[in-house]
């Protein structure tokens, strides 16, 4: 209850809560809790605090993913990185998944600084 954002994937999710399908899984956290939980080339699903039902939202497929090493983490950065400048849940989660997109690109969680000049300047487009 004392954390304002969780984030997992849907195994995490169903493991940690023990409940396997996410909308009855975010029942197990507070009202005052925002959750979401990745699942892959499937894209995400978000239960924005204050909300009775988490919502989907797809994810444009990813050419060429050789390791997903960091994805999640990425994803999360992404994902605070927008609600911190006042993005709404769609430009955070379309953020999120544009970062983890590149480092899903390459091995291991590291990017090269063209890569995250060219994520910055892509981001700012969202």
């Amino acid at each position: 209850p004392k954390m304002d954002f969780v984030f997992g994937n849907l195994e995490e999710m169903a493991v940690y809560t023990g409940v396997k399908e996410f909308n009855k899984a975010t029942e197990c956290f507070g009202e005052k809790q925002t959750i979401i939980a990745t699942d892959g080339k499937n894209g995400c699903w978000v239960k924005n605090k204050g909300e009775p039902d988490a919502l989907h939202y797809d994810v444009d497929a990813v050419p060429d993913v050789v390791d997903t090493t960091g994805a999640g983490d990425v994803f999360a950065g992404g994902y605070l990185s927008a609600m911190l400048r006042g993005d709404d849940v769609r430009q955070c989660v379309k953020k999120a998944h544009l970062a983890a997109s590149y480092v899903i690109r390459s091995v291991g969680a590291d990017l090269t600084e063209e890569k995250w000049s060219e994520l910055k300047n892509q981001t700012m487009k969202i």
